[in-house]
């Protein structure tokens, strides 16, 4: 009898620490990452559908900031709340909406503009819940003190697509980088996912009056991206020693699990040129 009851007490542990291991798991994997087109950088959120929670600790800090924002679609509302609480504070924390200018997901997503809300933890204070009591899908960052930054360094390495029209050197300060142009079936490529694929643009400058382009991402045929760029001409860069060119731009495409083809496409004009690199760690990835 007593070795019957121990087992199903074992039985209940072990339930008890997988689950605890599966949720703890499933909040991790929940990284949303934002691309910033101004800086050029990826910043993580954790990623919050309707009624999901997110918890962590306080430990020893003197306050909390906690960036939030909101996943857009074409009904943009006007405000947003979630639930902020520890173990003897609750607040119901509401955020007016404004689309973000320089911020996307890396899958093309819009997202509204950060906001934030600052709290000063009670000496008790241990633990902190945000819960999203919104209809809408909500990305939060929580910054405590002695965290320098909030963004997460991600390396590249430098990728050659299989299929361009042509290639071009780029000349910057001695070093020389390939370049990639399109035509009419565009520029192609089959990578496996998921990763992240570094896209750097520039325009060949026929009019110094008209620095703007376009250009357009495929996955597996479906637009992902569209992009309306404009920069200014470089003053250290040459395409193929004498052309000049706009300032690199740099945007972001994530490529999810499994194997997908990969396109781009000049929209206008079609004197872009195109280099590409993959982040490190999906590099022999299975």
């Amino acid at each position: 009898m007593k070795s019957r009851l121990r087992e199903r007490i074992l039985f209940v542990i072990c339930f008890v620490i997988l689950f605890i291991v599966m949720v703890q798991a499933n909040q991790k994997n929940r990284i949303y990452y934002l691309f910033n087109n101004n800086t050029g950088k990826l910043y993580r959120y954790y990623h919050l559908m309707p009624g999901e929670k997110y918890s962590g600790s306080i430990v020893d800090a003197d306050s909390l900031i906690v960036y939030s924002r909101l996943i857009l679609d074409a009904d943009i509302p006007a405000a947003y709340s979630y639930q902020f609480s520890t173990g003897n504070f609750e607040d119901i924390v509401t955020r007016k909406i404004s689309p973000s200018s320089s911020s996307r997901g890396v899958s093309g997503s819009k997202v509204s503009a950060w906001n934030s809300y600052k709290y000063f933890p009670m000496p008790e204070d241990k633990k902190f819940n945000i819960i999203n009591d919104s209809d809408r899908e909500l990305l939060v960052k929580v910054t405590l003190p002695d965290q320098k930054t909030y963004r997460k360094k991600t390396e590249f390495i430098a990728y050659p697509p299989d299929r361009a029209a042509d290639s071009i050197q780029l000349l910057n300060k001695d070093n020389d980088y390939t370049y990639y142009l399109a035509d009419k079936d565009g520029i192609s490529m089959q990578l496996e996912g998921p990763l992240l694929l570094k896209v750097i643009s520039r325009l060949i400058v026929k009019d110094v009056e008209f620095l703007s382009y376009s250009w357009a991402a495929y996955l597996d045929e479906e637009e992902i991206l569209t992009v309306d760029a404009a920069a200014p001409y470089s003053k250290t860069c040459l395409a193929d020693s004498s052309s000049i060119v706009t300032r690199g731009k740099v945007n972001i495409l994530k490529v999810p699990a499994g194997i997908h083809t990969i396109k781009i496409m000049d929209l206008e004009p079609d004197e872009i040129i195109y280099r590409f690199y993959l982040n490190k760690t999906a590099i022999g990835n299975k």
